[in-house]
């Protein structure tokens, strides 16, 4: 054998024997599959907490206002949070079959209600000094409703602590309509001299404010309104667009609306303090944070409200009319006099006037 073929050899046997080592030798063991990610934790359904039911009575026309639908949220965020075991009710007009009147006793006593809308005008019978609300061209007067109706309530807010305190009441939280205007099946040549029109108001401010201007006021609720305009109880009717005219469909049986802007209602949502107080902490914890994104949210919905309500009254053939300065000088002059009168009638109107004037500069 030639030095070429032993050379040929060698190397086939150095392969050969290459592979039976390789072969031979252990298999590195496998990479161990990645671990899964962890499942994420579920919130801790509160199984030892107990199931409650509470009733916010808002005495509102209907679930579709804004107001309304912005409880209604709440009460959804606060069962939600809860595993539905805290779930509260939420009423409008008529639903309980009470009167708006004597809804701070009755939440003052927790059974039938333990959270309720507080409406200024509606509840000044039982909290006097609120009515300053009411007082025409305060609010909306000096620097637009939004400021202004912040600035009044933080001028009496101590006072409204104190008051709602004696009825064992609290505040969750508060808010405002847009402003008050006036829709008539008649047409009014003046809104400063009225002439007998007979006008809807929800209490003894508005009311005066009718008298003033010549009309005939007619206290009713919101939901009456559109029967009362169709039988001629009333041809006008003082509430919000959004608030009032809209949902009640009155753009259908009225088609002139007056831009008067006179206040409108500001809402205590307020609660039953007994109630609050034996709730567990945990319940109590969220009531408070959903109170917090509840007044953010009812001013949003406030800001957004006006704008769609007064389209829909155009597209129904609703003249929206601007009187002219002549006449709403007119009017607030005939107005301005229940200022004075109204401070005069009893030591909490007093307090309470003597506090806005001095927060408005007056």
């Amino acid at each position: 054998m030639n030095k070429k073929s032993m050379l040929v050899l060698f190397v086939v046997l150095l392969l050969i024997a290459g592979t039976f080592i390789t072969s031979c030798a252990p298999k590195p063991a496998p990479a161990p599959a990645p671990k899964p990610a962890p499942t994420p934790t579920p919130t801790p359904t509160p199984v030892s907490l107990p199931e409650v039911r509470w009733t916010l009575n808002t005495e509102e026309a209907s679930h579709k206002t804004w107001a309304v639908a912005v409880i209604d949220d709440f009460a959804a965020a606060v069962a939600a949070r809860t595993a539905d075991k805290f779930k509260i009710r939420v009423t409008t007009a008529g639903e309980m079959g009470v009167k708006r009147e004597d809804i701070p006793l009755l939440l003052s006593q927790g059974s039938q209600m333990q959270m309720a809308f507080l409406a200024h005008g509606h509840i000044a019978g039982t909290i006097p000094h609120l009515a300053i609300f009411s007082l025409p061209f305060l609010v909306g007067g000096k620097e637009g409703i939004v400021k202004d109706a912040r600035r009044v309530e933080a001028a009496v807010k101590d006072m409204s602590d104190r008051e709602f305190k004696k009825l064992n009441l609290a505040v969750a939280f508060t808010y405002h309509g847009n402003a008050t205007q006036l829709i008539s099946k008649e047409s009014i040549t003046d809104v400063s001299d009225m002439k007998g029109l007979k006008v809807r108001a929800w209490d003894e401010s508005t009311s005066n404010i009718v008298k003033a201007l010549n009309g005939v006021p007619v206290v009713m609720p919101i939901a009456e309104t559109y029967t009362a305009i169709q039988r001629g109880v009333v041809s006008g009717v003082l509430t919000g667009p959004d608030s009032g005219m809209v949902p009640m469909a009155l753009h259908e049986v009225a088609k002139n609306l007056y831009l008067v802007d006179l206040a409108p209602a500001f809402i205590y949502v307020g609660y039953n303090v007994n109630a609050f107080n034996t709730l567990p902490a945990d319940y109590q914890k969220i009531l408070r944070e959903e109170w917090a994104n509840a007044q953010v949210a009812a001013e949003k919905a406030r800001a957004g409200a006006i704008e769609p309500a007064l389209k829909t009254m155009r597209d129904a053939g609703v003249q929206i009319i601007q009187p002219s300065a002549d006449q709403m000088t007119q009017v607030k002059t005939k107005v301005k006099p229940q200022w004075a009168e109204w401070a005069a009638r009893g030591p909490t109107q007093k307090e309470a006037f003597d506090l806005v004037m001095k927060a408005f500069g007056y």
